[in-house]
């Protein structure tokens, strides 16, 4: 049975927030109000390979949000919205 093209377009879409969240929440990352938030990765490298797991998770696990506990706004912000187009794209695929 052969894929469908568009499982294959929300796979890019998915891949591609996940990109940007992750170059956006390396950025975030060394922002002094995000030192005491627990919940965020710092064990790979502290920068883009964490940011890019933390991104992938908020897309495909809406509850991952719940770590994001003391972080700053700004990547409060970036769960969320990584959160509401994880959520878009399987519903899209429902």
């Amino acid at each position: 049975m052969p894929v469908k093209p568009g499982l294959g377009l929300l796979a890019l879409i998915a891949a591609t927030a996940s990109t940007i969240g992750g170059t956006l929440f390396s950025l975030f990352l060394s922002d002094p109000d995000n030192a005491d938030a627990t919940g965020l990765p710092r064990g790979l490298d502290s920068g883009f390979l964490d940011g890019l797991w933390w991104a992938t998770r908020r897309v495909l696990d809406p509850g991952a949000t719940e770590h994001d506990y003391a972080a700053a706004w700004q990547l409060v912000l970036l769960s969320f919205c990584l959160t509401v187009a994880g959520m878009a794209l399987f519903g899209t695929l429902i």
